[in-house]
């Protein structure tokens, strides 16, 4: 029983710090690094969580349009329906969330929809046309810049205009 005791003794100390050692270890590599994958599984989860509610959301404001065509919803009144029904069913959802997730759903929704391009000799007034032209990009000549071997910039010499007599 003595032998036991007096190797404990001599034993516990480095017991004791091979212990530390781990927990130390566990505490600065592998303790961040599972927050960080549990922050992404949480934001995952969340991000997906909020793609459901708002699927089923974006049906309830296409049913609304559907069955209450009397009214001319414009497309802020129908993306403010949805931000509101949004918000109502999860209160912690941001506006930049609102934004992100409803353009995420219109992608899903429409992504087999023939994409309606106007005409734009019949749509666009002519005085907005004629605006349109007037700031259409101008073609540029592009700026030459010489370097030396070393990067100084050489500045251009312009020509001295010849005096005809």
């Amino acid at each position: 029983m003595d032998l036991i005791n007096n190797i404990l003794q001599v034993a516990m100390p480095t017991i004791i710090i091979v212990v530390i050692a781990v927990l130390t270890y566990i505490g600065i590599v592998v303790y961040p690094s599972f927050i960080a994958w549990l922050k992404i599984k949480l934001g995952a989860a969340r991000y997906n969580h909020l793609k459901t509610v708002a699927l089923d959301i974006w049906g309830l404001v296409e049913d609304y349009k559907r069955l209450n065509p009397e009214f001319a919803l414009s497309l802020l009144h129908v993306q403010g329906m949805f931000a509101n029904e949004l918000k109502k069913t999860i209160p912690s959802v941001t506006d930049s969330e609102i934004s992100q997730i409803r353009e995420t759903v219109s992608g899903i929704m429409n992504k087999d929809k023939i994409a309606i391009i106007a005409n734009p000799q019949e749509d666009i007034p002519d005085d907005l046309l004629k605006v349109a032209e007037d700031v259409a990009p101008q073609v540029v000549a592009p700026i030459l810049k010489y370097v030396t071997s070393d990067g100084i910039e050489l500045q251009p010499v312009l020509p001295v205009p010849t005096a005809t007599v």
